[in-house]
């Protein structure tokens, strides 16, 4: 029989292997499970943000995709319809992620194209599964190296630069020439560095950047100065280097840095606040780094790091502070919203689909590694666990980056 000591020293060893097996099975469980909430205190890198209608996509360091926000039609990508306002873990190993109206597309490592969410107009690619929706990532093409979705369109660059398409093509937004639907990858052009697909409209840039441009031009979106939409591409300009579409406007950053923009023309403002009309590509802005068009409005990263705002400002979207209704919505000249910004992220809708005004939200990362959102947030899409707007900035996970 052991003495006092060895007793007490046989009860500890218990107690130790006790909670040791208590924490591996926490683990396990917390692995195994579904959902997998961050709160603000949560560290993990996050190096690629998109924005979808009312959702929010990031990947962390380890190659984690994480979402949040509505969720209706499986858009998530977690195999539910719940919506989520905190982030949930969606799948591992992906580099890449563009989010649309109701669908998203990601790449992984290995240049296999997935995707997940609504797919009645063959938007996910997926023939077999097309006028349904899909609730986890389907593999869908190899080889891809970008990715960018449109509103039931979407737009992939193969790593041989050729430029590939499928789903809606209203308006010839796909650019194959016709007007049928493609529920499945089909070529359009090579030579294909960057792609932007819009809510009707696509834009693209070749490697001598020219920028080529299809599809809807109701707004002048296009910008070859007409409103006559264009089921091929079209050359509109040269040396581009960076593009994003709106809803119906566009704005592209030529090599000298300076941006220019065209489409619907209460958003194409010059910096004093002075309108412009026209079709035409208009230069507004000097030493800009990059840009996100959002729907009525749009966000510049300057070459300083410092984010300005400009157009609509309803759900505060704009991130200045303020929000508003009707005319009194719009800010006709740019707003400062924050310093040291390196990626910005802005919210797409088809505004003519939706009575009054819709909820628009807005991602960014600082060079301090953090994620922030403002704007609209009536289905979790900011990710800070409330359904409350925020006018400003509000940060949501520490020690992020983009790639």
């Amino acid at each position: 029989m052991p003495d006092d000591r060895g007793r007490i020293k046989l009860m500890k060893y218990r107690k130790i292997l006790y909670f040791s097996l208590l924490a591996m099975i926490s683990a396990i469980i917390a692995i195994t499970a579904n959902e997998i909430r961050v709160n603000r205190r949560t560290k993990f890198i996050v190096r690629d943000i998109s924005i979808g209608t009312w959702t929010s996509f990031a990947i962390d360091s380890d190659g984690y995709l994480w979402a949040w926000g509505a969720n209706r039609e499986g858009q998530l990508g977690d195999g539910t319809t719940e919506n989520r306002h905190t982030p949930v873990r969606v799948m591992s190993d992906v580099t890449y992620i563009s989010a649309a109206s109701f669908h998203a597309m990601a790449i992984k490592s290995d240049g296999s194209l997935w995707g997940w969410g609504d797919n009645r107009r063959g938007q996910i690619g997926d023939i077999n599964i097309i006028g349904q929706n899909i609730y986890t990532p389907v593999m869908i093409m190899d080889d891809v190296v970008a990715i960018s979705t449109g509103h039931s369109h979407t737009m992939a660059i193969k790593s041989d630069n050729s430029l590939w398409a499928w789903g809606s093509n209203r308006d010839g937004l796909l650019g194959n020439g016709i007007d049928v639907d493609s529920p499945i990858p089909i070529k359009i052009m090579d030579d294909i560095i960057a792609v932007s697909a819009g809510y009707a409209h696509t834009m693209a840039i070749k490697s001598d950047n020219s920028l080529w441009a299809w599809g809807s031009n109701s707004a002048g979106q296009l910008g070859d100065g007409t409103e006559e939409s264009h089921a091929i591409p079209i050359k509109i300009t040269d040396d581009v280097v960076v593009v994003s579409t709106g809803s119906h406007h566009t704005a592209a950053i030529r090599s000298d840095g300076s941006l220019w923009v065209w489409g619907r023309h209460r958003l194409r403002r010059l910096e004093d606040g002075t309108n412009i009309d026209g079709f035409e590509p208009v230069k507004v802005f000097e030493n800009v780094a990059d840009v996100s068009a959002g729907t009525d409005y749009t966000m510049i990263i300057k070459a300083d790091g410092s984010l300005w705002g400009w157009g609509g400002n309803w759900s505060g979207q704009l991130g200045d502070g303020t929000a508003n209704v009707g005319i009194l919505a719009i800010r006709n000249s740019p707003v400062k919203i924050m310093d040291d910004v390196i990626a910005v992220s802005a919210g797409n809708i088809d505004i003519s689909a939706v009575l009054g005004w819709p909820p628009l939200h807005t991602m960014a990362i600082t060079t301090d590694s953090t994620l922030w959102a403002w704007g609209g947030n009536h289905d979790g899409q900011l990710g800070d666990g409330t359904t409350i707007d925020r006018h400003s900035p509000v940060m949501i996970m520490r020690g992020v980056r983009v790639r």
